[in-house]
């Protein structure tokens, strides 16, 4: 590649830089509410732990039977305490 396509390249993703910044604050913006929306709950059912890991319910049973992932059992019930699960989620044990 030449000195003079390399410099143009670098020039064209110059210029797209502020619009795909301005597109990646726009999607952080939105998964940051929702999350903190998600966090205002002291408690967590199995769904919204789902929906903050990524994780299918199936995989959250899985993972609960097992005891690989923090969790309480209340009369059948599952319940998870947010912080819990944000620190197993970033720990990366599975």
């Amino acid at each position: 590649m030449s000195r003079k396509s390399v410099r143009h390249t670098v020039e064209k993703v110059s210029r797209g830089l502020p619009e795909l910044n301005t597109c990646i604050t726009i999607n952080e913006n939105r998964g940051s509410s929702a999350l903190s929306k998600l966090f205002e709950n002291r408690i967590w059912k199995i769904g919204q732990v789902a929906e903050y890991t990524g994780y299918s319910i199936g995989t959250l049973y899985n993972l609960t039977s097992q005891d690989l992932i923090p969790h309480r059992k209340k009369r059948g019930k599952l319940f998870f305490k947010p912080l819990e699960i944000e620190n197993w989620f970033e720990e990366g044990d599975i």
